[in-house]
């Protein structure tokens, strides 16, 4: 969002300006220090609501950069589990024939359908009984700390999927916090130009490299 970029680039600038003006006096320096912590809060908490709210139709480019990213480390993790099983047992291992039928992972890189059935036909070979049991053996101990990083990550990719589909309410409920996060942001951002105008009120030079009135470059919407 263009108000993080810009409260996040303001921080940035106050760090750059304290270094670059010693001699500021220490109110003044107090004044820049405060605008840089608020804007720091404000931002916490619209990127904690913006998280919360990744479901709403407007993230619907962020899910599909968040899926990618998921299937990648799903996909990191069991190739993982494959290897550090095959070391604990042996690749003739019925415990790997039961989990890793197909073993031709590479083909998996390219995502897409692809990876869509391997993961949906793993996760039947994960809940089955005679996995679930090994789990729980003692003689074990091994396997479910390599099934633990899948498991999360399919997790994670189920959650995306619930998101596909909201009705009116639900999607009320969930921008209401978001708008009212992003207002404060907004907000914010005035008193911190407020301040910073303050503090540098006889640096012209060091307010301008704040570049308030510089509007941040928009965004594609793939981006």
């Amino acid at each position: 969002m263009a108000r993080i970029e810009l409260a996040e680039r303001c921080a940035a600038q106050v760090t750059e300006t304290l270094e670059q003006a010693p001699a500021l006096p220490p109110e003044e320096r107090s004044w820049l220090v405060a605008a840089q912590r608020r804007l720091g809060e404000r931002v916490a908490v619209l990127q904690a609501r913006i998280e919360e709210s990744v479901a709403l139709p407007e993230f619907k480019a962020v899910r599909a950069e968040r899926q990618q990213r998921l299937e990648r480390e799903w996909l990191a993790a069991l190739n993982n589990a494959f290897s550090e099983l095959v070391a604990q047992v042996s690749v003739n291992s019925p415990l790997v024939e039961a989990l890793f039928p197909h073993q031709r992972f590479e083909k998996l890189e390219r995502g897409g359908a692809t990876l869509s059935a391997y993961r949906a036909e793993f996760a039947l070979r994960r809940s089955s009984g005679y996995v679930r049991r090994l789990s729980a053996d003692p003689e074990y101990p091994f396997l479910l700390p390599l099934l633990e990083p899948i498991d999360r990550m399919s997790d994670a990719l189920a959650a995306l999927g619930v998101a596909a589909e909201l009705d009116e309410a639900a999607i009320a409920e969930l921008r209401a916090p978001l708008t009212a996060a992003a207002d404060e942001l907004a907000r914010s951002l005035r008193q911190a130009r407020s301040l910073c105008e303050a503090a540098l009120l006889d640096e012209p030079e060091l307010l301008a490299a704040f570049k308030f009135d510089e509007r941040p470059r928009r965004r594609s919407e793939s981006s």
